[in-house]
């Protein structure tokens, strides 16, 4: 059945871009398709189809209306448009064929409270809510046999969901001031309390609304659906049997709710989308109408969670409804090379411990956080795919075990030092000079497969993968879709999200195991007038971008600008080369992934290179300009942090949970000379963060190069632990929506550091040797040398002696000069008929170029591109034929004393 419903829909699908090629048909029937479209929720294709439709001379009022309706239905489900500007076009094409303020067209009622609803959810704000439930309490009013109670039954459940946010917010707020014991929040309380009563009022006026809408509404409907059993059930009978079962339940007639939701599940071939609708509006409700502080094991007793077990059946338990209630869970990792990865996996083992990881439903990662975050992926990957375990079966022991496994493999990975790896080979560094295609991004992807994922034991091994072959198919079942089926299950599939950003319009590109491109979410087509590459799915995309590797996609979102080359992508869009760098560069915390995807529950692990203070950042020209592109990425991520809180608050974001590297670590007020404010107090050498981390330990994680190096023993487990112990304070946030597992605390091996990191006194040798390794720590180079007893005196011994040597040359032949060999060769070959050689030759490949095209005439373009040239040419000869030499004794010779040094235990 599912593969016949594909068939019809892939049919429809050709059909619509015959048609938007240019194919003629009448208005009738392209209403039709899109109809067929719309149910099998091809948005796109539907808003393109009813769009044409509308250009087409329309003189009967009636298909008018319809396609308006359409349209608006379309438009503001359309995951291909920024859904904020979606859900306002679709309300203005309503309000062009309809007038909003009087109409009683309830297909257009019911749209219009849908959409308001909608944007309530997107925006938070209230004014929307009421709004909604104005339309579709004037569909009641109009009368409930016109559209079968729809409208009015969404009338009481939006007088329920007003009624149970009015009164969350005032349990939680007051609550919270229970908990602080500030004398000047005295008077808040009091108020709030007083008001309680009020307030209290007011949610019983409205739940009483609620139900005389639903009585109204059984009154109808029982009567017109008396004889329902004497005649086949078809699906067109699902709305209004669905609207009868919903009434009876808000009334607590759980009963009669029962038999006509056993009624529904007898209709043959019930669309899924159609049974996961009715089961999610009725968990919601049942949420609605218990306490708001109600627990989980006492909403499981009620009889109400027991009707929707028994409707539910086979396809969930209790355990599975909650996400339908709860939300989606999202997790998004930051940036910041390895040091974000490995203090991601600190993160991950807390989640893993608390028995989160299950509810992840979209990771978003950017750079270093795409890099652990696919890691990860693979690993769960193999969990569903490889183990083929049933979604019973998962326990909280899976999840550790899969972290202690990702752990090890990924630090041996990380030691094995990709950056220098990548430079250690002659062949793959004297491409750079003489291949467009080939570039140290695309080397470091490979890399990252080659050193790390292939330490996956999912029968892939060292063999290339294929980011369009990332499908998890959980109890082998090959139709599964995480959107679609994830509700049903206790281990959630989650959705793999790889950001990257695209140089050509600064928008944010996606990468998925579905399609790539870029996403319409944050683009304000009033503020922002750059085209946007369209996403594409792999089986839609051109010939050779149908496969595309995992490492490139991982590649592209960490090459950092200025060590890295983009990413470049011919032949994806006409007439375009796409540039892929650093998905940090739009959003270092991947939060915007998730909203986009309607995360209501976020976690956000954040170990990005934030701004420190500097006493002097430095004058003349370069310094300025990093420093002041550090300080827009700093604002950015502030202003990203308090939209996350002002989400929270008002609604649209249920939970939010943030940790980072610098948190607990308070800046200082600095007085001015001679100030007459009190001398500060001289801080506490052990002073700890309110996770327990030593302060000045934090300091010096925080401090940790981002790059793409090898990270010792030492280095990474100072990471795991502080991403760890973050983590658990911040998942106070969280304990009101998901069970924490309390488990006894799992003995990590990172914890081998925790007691000297959390020591709250005295020193020590091991305090002091890992201050000394996180002390250098920030260096990209010559970190070994001054660990390194040894080679730090030798270091001083060259130098001194090289000194010595040069001053007793320059004493004994006062006319030596130690650069004029090299100027003498250069100013007697350098002629200025070699230069004037160059130019003609660079005016000559610009006339090819002109004639034959730069598309052909790709060894042209290179040589044409001369800003590049120098660069690949030193690149290329001097690393591939020179400086591989000393990369590979890097690796072989001072990168083992470097980890050595940085062995555990201390």
């Amino acid at each position: 059945m599912v593969d016949q419903i594909e068939q019809q829909k892939e049919r429809s699908i050709s059909d619509a871009k015959a048609i938007l090629n240019g194919e003629l048909k009448p208005v009738e029937y392209l209403l039709e398709l899109a109809t067929q479209l719309l149910d099998y929720e091809e948005f796109s294709w539907a808003r393109g189809i009813l769009e044409l439709a509308v250009k087409q001379n329309i003189t009967h009022k009636q298909p008018s209306e319809e396609i308006a309706q359409k349209r608006a239905l379309a438009t503001y489900k359309d995951p291909e448009l920024n859904r904020v500007k979606a859900i306002d076009q679709a309300i203005d094409i309503l309000r062009d064929a309809f007038d909003l303020l009087t109409t009683t067209n309830y297909e257009t009622l019911r749209l219009a409270g849908a959409i308001y609803k909608r944007k309530w959810e997107v925006e938070g704000n209230k004014v929307n809510l009421d709004r909604s439930l104005a339309y579709y309490e004037r569909g009641f009013k109009a009368g409930v046999a016109g559209d079968n109670g729809y409208t009015a039954i969404n009338a009481a459940f939006i007088h329920d969901l007003i009624a149970y946010t009015v009164e969350k917010q005032a349990t939680d707020y007051l609550a919270f001031l229970e908990n602080r014991h500030d004398q000047h929040l005295k008077p808040r309380k009091d108020k709030l309390t007083g008001n309680f009563e009020l307030m209290e009022t007011a949610v019983s006026e409205r739940r009483k609304k609620a139900i005389e809408i639903r009585s109204a509404v059984i009154e109808f409907l029982s009567e017109k659906l008396k004889n329902i059993n004497n005649s086949p059930l078809e699906v067109n009978s699902y709305e209004p049997m669905s609207t009868l079962a919903e009434a009876y339940f808000g009334v607590g007639n759980y009963k009669e709710a029962g038999k006509w939701l056993t009624l529904l599940k007898q209709i043959p071939n019930l669309p899924e989308r159609l049974f996961v609708s009715t089961i999610k509006q009725l968990v919601q409700l049942a949420k609605f109408q218990a306490k708001a502080d109600i627990s989980d094991q006492d909403l499981e007793q009620t009889e109400a969670w027991q009707t929707l077990i028994d409707y539910a059946g086979e396809k969930a338990n209790a355990r599975a409804l909650y996400s339908l209630y709860r939300g989606k869970l999202g997790l998004a990792l930051s940036g910041g090379g390895f040091r974000a990865s490995l203090y991601h996996i600190g993160v991950l083992a807390k989640l893993a411990e608390h028995d989160l990881l299950r509810h992840i439903e979209v990771m978003s990662c950017v750079s270093g956080g795409s890099i652990i975050g696919t890691h990860y992926y693979l690993e769960l990957r193999r969990l569903f795919n490889v183990e083929n375990k049933t979604d019973a079966d998962i326990t909280r022991e899976d999840y550790i075990k899969l972290v202690e496994t990702i752990a090890d493999d990924f630090l041996a990975g990380v030691q094995k030092n990709p950056r220098v790896s990548l430079l250690a080979n002659p062949w793959y560094n004297l491409r750079l000079i003489f291949s467009l295609s080939y570039s140290r991004t695309l080397r470091i992807g490979e890399l990252y497969e080659e050193l790390i994922y292939s330490r996956i034991k999912d029968n892939e091994g060292s063999a290339k993968r294929w980011l369009n072959n990332l499908y998890v198919y959980p109890e082998g079942n090959k139709n599964f879709l995480p959107r679609r089926d994830n509700w049903s299950r206790l281990a959630k599939v989650p959705e793999l999200v790889i950001n990257a950003t695209t140089l050509n319009t600064g928008h944010n590109w996606q990468y998925t195991a579905s399609w790539l491109g870029e996403s319409p979410a944050e683009i304000d087509k009033e503020v922002d007038g750059n085209d946007r590459y369209r996403r594409t799915y792999y089986y839609q995309a051109p010939d050779n971008y149908k496969n595309v590797r995992l490492g490139s996609a991982v590649g592209a979102s960490s090459c950092v600008p200025g060590i890295f080359e983009p990413l470049i992508l011919n032949g994806l869009y006409p007439d375009f080369t796409v540039r892929l760098v650093d998905g940090g560069i739009f959003d270092n915390q991947g939060v915007e992934g998730l909203l986009e995807q309607d995360c209501d529950i976020i976690i956000s692990s954040d170990a990005s290179g934030q701004l420190n203070t500097e006493k002097d950042p430095g004058g003349g020209i370069i310094k300025p300009l990093l420093r002041a592109n550090n300080t827009v990425m700093q604002r950015v991520r502030n202003s990203q942090f308090e939209d996350l809180k002002d989400r929270t608050r008002s609604g649209i974001i249920k939970g939010f949970a943030f940790v980072h590297l610098k948190q607990g670590l308070e800046g200082e007020d600095i007085n001015v000379v001679n100030s007459t404010e009190p001398l500060k107090v001289q801080p506490d050498p052990n002073a700890r963060t309110s996770y327990g981390i030593r302060k000045d330990i934090q300091k010096l994680l925080a401090n940790i190069r981002t790059d793409l190096d090898s990270f010792s023993d030492i280095e990474a487990y100072a990471l795991m632990t502080s991403g760890y112990r973050a983590m658990e304070p911040a998942l106070n946030y969280l304990k009101g929506i998901f069970p924490l597992n309390q488990e006894k605390k799992r003995d990590w091996k990172f914890l081998q550091l925790e007691p000297v990191m959390t020591q709250s006194e005295g020193g020590g040798e091991a305090l002091e040797k890992l201050k000394a390794n996180l002390k250098v720590s920030s260096l990209k180079f010559g970190k070994v040398w001054k660990l390194y007893k040894p080679l730090r005196l030798t270091a001083i011994a060259l130098i001194a002696l090289s000194v010595i040597a040069l001053v007793a040359i320059w004493l004994t032949h006062p006319g030596w000069k130690p650069f004029s060999p090299i100027l003498s060769w250069l100013a007697n070959s350098l002629t200025i008929n070699i230069i004037l050689g160059t130019v003609v030759m660079l005016l000559i490949i610009n006339l090819i170029m002109a004639v034959i095209g730069a598309k052909e005439a790709k060894f042209a373009t290179l040589l044409l591109s001369f800003h590049d040239l120098p660069w690949r040419i030193a690149a290329g000869l001097g690393i591939g034929l020179i400086g591989w030499i000393f990369a590979l004794i890097h690796l072989k010779v001072f990168d083992k004393w470097f980890k050595a040094v940085g062995r555990m235990p201390l």
